[in-house]
């Protein structure tokens, strides 16, 4: 009996003796000690024409820049929105609001692009006001938009026939066709050169702009008043419901662009819209006298397609194209169809095309690469004309001041 109680004493001060090693050796390592977050609240005002359904998302860097949605915001019995975040001191955000998609995405007073807007989380216990000036997908007010032939309150000049239903077959499809015709265009026997311009919606009339117009019809019936011109039909194709901007591209750019129908919106261009306007119109029907041109995604659908289609078309009018897309692919392009026949090719860049110093640079960099390369492939500098304005956004404004010059130089 003896014996077995030394023994369990034993046993017992082994157990007290390795349970006290532990507790030394835990005691000994290194604390974790989490770093302090900050909770900040975001309070959003939207511009008076949201939607009263809306949802408001933030998406941004602390949510992986999602390509749908991103944080939900909390909407409050004010009509503003909020969101509260909670974030380790020192954290740099970089976000933008949408209301569910890219396509909505907050825009600049005059629906131009913004830089990010970033925070830094370096108090705590803060609410953050910040005011959202437009949506990507919203005009200037929510009430109906008229169509073009609505002359109240419209700043259409001169002469503009108007299509409304123009069938699309190649994208089963109706669209609005806007024709602008010179001021003689009733002369007996006179024919004039005709531009196929993209987004046909912003050419001419401010009441219908998605935000401002390119005040072509004004420019041309002032070159034509100073005697710089004698005539150019305009051919404005109106570019409204494809959100995604499918019909400009020939490329996929997921997330930004899910379908490819550049080729076919082309095709509908040469083969159905050329040919009607020709028999209805008294235009001068050879490729010297036919011009493609437009901005942003149309600024790279006539650079694409002016060059696919030499046959038809001798002159390119791409202000701020989108050579971005699909990596560039447009560069690859040009090297493959290179030089077929004698163009003249314009192109302008804005200096602050997308808000952010590093992609105005980038920007800028592809305008001219993209010159070099068309000479690289044939062309002469005598059918290029770049134009760079280092004040210039990414909107109808600018390209509106540089359309006179390059109508006249592609015209020349």
């Amino acid at each position: 009996m003896k014996n077995l109680k030394l023994l369990i004493l034993c046993i017992m001060l082994l157990i007290l003796l390795i349970t006290s090693k532990q507790i030394m050796a835990m005691s000994s390592e290194p604390q974790v000690v989490e770093p302090e977050e900050y909770r900040v609240t975001f309070k959003v005002i939207p511009p008076e024409n949201t939607p009263v359904d809306a949802s408001i998302y933030m998406s941004g860097s602390h949510n992986k820049w999602p390509a749908e949605k991103g944080t939900l915001l909390t909407k409050n019995d004010d009509w503003t929105y909020s969101v509260t975040l909670s974030r380790p001191v020192g954290t740099v955000m970089e976000f933008k609001f949408t209301r569910g998609s890219w396509d909505s995405v907050e825009k600049g007073n005059n629906g131009e692009e913004i830089a990010n807007r970033v925070y830094t989380f370096d108090e705590g216990n803060q609410v953050v006001e910040l005011k959202i000036q437009r949506w990507a997908d919203i005009k200037k007010s929510v009430e109906n938009v008229p169509t073009i032939s609505d002359v109240q309150n419209s700043t259409i000049t001169g002469n503009i026939d108007v299509i409304e239903d123009f069938y699309m077959p190649q994208l089963d499809k109706k669209v609005k066709i806007s024709v602008y015709l010179p001021p003689d265009y009733k002369r007996e026997n006179k024919r004039y050169p005709v531009l196929y311009m993209q987004d046909g919606q912003n050419l001419f009339d401010n009441i219908i702009a998605d935000d401002l117009e390119w005040k072509v019809d004004e420019t041309l019936e002032r070159l034509y008043s100073q005697q710089k011109t004698e005539g150019v039909i305009v051919v404005g194709v109106e570019h409204k419901d494809d959100k995604d901007n499918s019909e400009y591209s020939p490329w996929i750019e997921k997330p930004y662009i899910k379908s490819a129908n550049g080729d076919k919106y082309l095709d509908f261009i040469v083969n159905e819209l050329k040919p009607y306007i020709d028999a209805n119109y008294p235009t001068l029907t050879q490729r010297d006298y036919t011009g493609i041109a437009g901005s942003d995604m149309g600024g790279l659908i006539a650079l694409y397609g002016g060059l696919k289609y030499q046959n038809i078309f001798s002159k390119i009018g791409a202000l701020s194209p989108a050579l971005w897309v699909a990596d560039g692919k447009i560069y690859d392009f040009v090297l493959g169809v290179g030089k077929e026949k004698e163009m003249n090719i314009y192109i302008y860049t804005g200096g602050k095309e997308l808000g952010r110093a590093q992609l105005d640079k980038q920007a800028v960099n592809n305008a001219n690469y993209m010159a070099d390369l068309l000479q690289e492939v044939g062309f002469s500098p005598k059918e290029i004309k770049l134009t760079i304005d280092n004040s210039g956004i990414h909107n109808e404004s600018y390209w509106s001041k540089y359309f006179p010059e390059a109508l006249l130089w592609l015209y020349r």
